[in-house]
């Protein structure tokens, strides 16, 4: 079955679940669980089950998994999830549109699976150099097939990393620097080889993508910025969005919220 129709047939999967994402052939629900309060996660599996059936399509057990996220210090205890009599595994880490989320929401296992993927083409950068491709070419080879690895979905993260994580992103590309041009000094790297760094550029990206939200009111993300701010008042520092108080980092450091308290 070839993925164009499996798109056709997936469009009418109806389930009671506020958050759905469908692509391809996976799919991906969520279910935000009050304390206190009853899941119905087994409900929305069964709808999954029950369309497989009715669509002659395959249902894989051993593919599909559970993610769970709480920080209370009382989690509740829920029964696990169970596909034609099979329990659903419950995992600390999934992939999601090739983003690794991990359930205590940070970034450290994303990070380490696309430094993989780096360092494998960094091999190749290597090559081309042995190979006395000329230096224009090994940075075109490096900002396209390279860094384009680093800078994937890097808006949902890049305001949430912690330093060393930001350092190790920096020293992947000191490393190319040192293949593509060796003994350029990383602060003159930007002049020399005519690339901005990755910081920067990472900061770029970010400003493109809020700025398009701004400016597109049908954006698929304009419903996550924050309201206006309106004053009465002439500000010297006059900001334009309404942040709301924060009480956690993690809340803090997300990509609209952080994005928007600088505008």
């Amino acid at each position: 079955m070839g993925p164009w129709l499996f798109i056709l047939m997936i469009q009418d999967l109806d389930i009671d679940s506020p958050y759905l994402w469908k692509f391809v052939d996976d799919i991906t629900a969520s279910e935000l669980l009050p304390k206190g309060s009853v899941s119905k996660a087994q409900n929305i599996v069964d709808r999954v089950i029950q369309w497989s059936d009715e669509n002659r399509v395959q249902l894989h057990p051993d593919k599909c998994k559970e993610l769970r996220r709480t920080f209370s210090k009382n989690p509740s205890v829920l029964d696990p999830l169970m596909v034609y009599g099979k329990e659903i595994v419950t995992v600390d880490n999934v992939k999601l549109l090739a983003v690794t989320m991990s359930r205590d929401l940070t970034w450290n296992a994303h990070i380490e699976e696309f430094i993989k993927k780096v360092n494998k083409r960094l091999y190749f950068l290597v090559q081309l150099k042995r190979a006395k491709v000329p230096l224009k070419e090994l940075v075109l080879f490096y900002t396209t097939c390279v860094r384009s690895v680093i800078d994937y979905a890097i808006p949902a993260f890049y305001h949430a990393l912690p330093k060393y994580l930001k350092k190790e992103l920096v020293r992947l590309e000191k490393r190319a620097i040192a293949i593509m041009n060796p003994g350029t000094h990383y602060d003159v790297a930007s002049e020399v080889l005519n690339m901005r760094l990755i910081e920067d550029h990472h900061h770029l990206l970010c400003s493109r993508l809020f700025n398009s939200m701004i400016r597109d009111v049908n954006h698929k993300l304009a419903e996550l910025l924050p309201p206006l701010y309106s004053s009465h008042h002439d500000l010297r520092n006059e900001r334009k969005f309404n942040v709301p108080c924060t009480f956690t980092n993690r809340a803090r450091n997300s990509f609209v919220f952080a994005m928007a308290a600088k505008v």
